[in-house]
């Protein structure tokens, strides 16, 4: 690949670009750990046929590699090879043939710790599907629960050690009996943000603090660009803003906070203490992935109908992919984060059929996969 260090290390990683560009369609993407270039001499003999190549790259990843990682990939230079590649068929996710570390195997009765491979006969050696003596938990048993009510819980699938992805309401899914939104598999309600940042009876504040405090356009006050104030369809997805009823300051950590009176509200606004220096004086942030938890949260109301995204104030139904999931292919049921629907107790998954003793969804595990 060269002897440059650096022009070999660029090479990698537009080999892990390539990679990822066939997986993308998967949802999966690979992320280099670590990368080690032996400049002065190989580390193992490159010669012999690949099999033999193989299991001395897999003997001395066992002995040398510490770094957290998945798989380890070696790279070599023959001028006229007699093959491309070589791998273990099938065995990249094999316990036995992976290249975790002992962090990995949380459960050491179940596995040999220095060689991070799974001891014989145990089924598993971590995992929230892992019994402590090694082996699967049963299809069906809860093991993630509901965090929010817009979250749902997840089962182990009796194949797994670990529970299956985290599933949760589509963004735009009314919540808070129609008065809010779900978003990131949480009810976005105003008031509890308030009372999540600042505490105490806190509460949303109305459109009048909005109005005088994120027309300001400084630290305490913006929509994350600089003169928000005058974008007022906007004002109420910028900085968030608590109605405060105590007679007592707020004191937090880490926290600035201003009062300002309007009409019979105490609103309050606050900017978070960092070291970070802000990019100038009439906005803290340039864009919506910089915000902290002093802005109004994506999914937030923000009218009817309308909640915050990005800044902006938008109409729900614009934002939700109803052709890939509607509440008529679901029986009036809701749509989960993979477009799939989340049936209540007594209907069954995929499409929500009545029938007695089905619930959730094709993708909470409480299922045995298909195939």
């Amino acid at each position: 690949m060269g002897s440059d260090i650096k022009v070999v290390t660029q090479k990698v990683i537009q080999i892990i670009g390539f990679v990822n560009t066939m997986f993308s369609q998967l949802k999966l993407t690979v992320v280099i750990s670590s990368i080690e270039i032996w400049s002065n001499k190989n580390k193992i003999s490159t010669t012999g046929n690949p099999n033999n190549i193989l299991s001395r790259f897999l003997e001395w990843k066992y002995k040398h590699i510490f770094r957290p990682h998945q798989v380890a990939y070696l790279f070599a230079f023959k001028k006229y090879p007699s093959f491309l590649g070589a791998t273990f068929p099938g065995k990249i996710c094999n316990k036995n043939f992976a290249v975790g570390v002992a962090l990995n195997c949380t459960h050491k009765d179940c596995c040999e710790a220095r060689l991070c491979v799974m001891k014989k006969g145990k089924q598993c050696g971590s995992g929230e599907c892992c019994t402590l003596d090694c082996k699967l938990k049963p299809i069906g048993m809860q093991c993630r629960k509901p965090s929010d009510e817009c979250d749902f819980p997840e089962y182990c699938n009796g194949v797994s050690s670990h529970c299956v992805a985290d599933t949760y309401a589509r963004d735009g899914q009314s919540c808070n009996s129609g008065d809010a939104f779900c978003f990131g598999g949480r009810c976005r309600i105003h008031t509890k943000q308030c009372r999540d940042l600042i505490g105490g009876a806190s509460r949303g504040g109305p459109f009048a603090c909005y109005d005088e405090v994120n027309s300001r356009g400084d630290r305490y006050g913006n929509c994350g660009r600089k003169f928000c104030y005058t974008h007022c369809l906007n004002l109420l997805c910028g900085k968030l803003v608590c109605a405060w009823p105590h007679k007592a300051l707020i004191s937090r950590a880490n926290l600035s906070i201003i009062y300002t009176h309007v009409r019979e509200e105490m609103c309050v606004s606050t900017f978070r203490v960092t070291d970070k220096i802000p990019k100038n004086p009439w906005t803290t942030i340039d864009l919506p992935e910089e915000r902290d938890d002093t802005f109004v949260q994506d999914g937030t109301v923000c009218g009817p109908d309308m909640y915050c995204l990005r800044f902006a104030c938008v109409e729900a139904q614009y934002q939700i992919p109803t052709a890939q999931c509607n509440s008529t292919y679901c029986n009036s049921h809701v749509c989960n984060n993979l477009n799939h629907c989340q049936c209540e107790k007594g209907f069954d998954p995929p499409t929500c059929l009545e029938k007695k003793g089905e619930f959730g969804s094709i993708d909470d595990g409480h299922k045995a996969p298909s195939g």
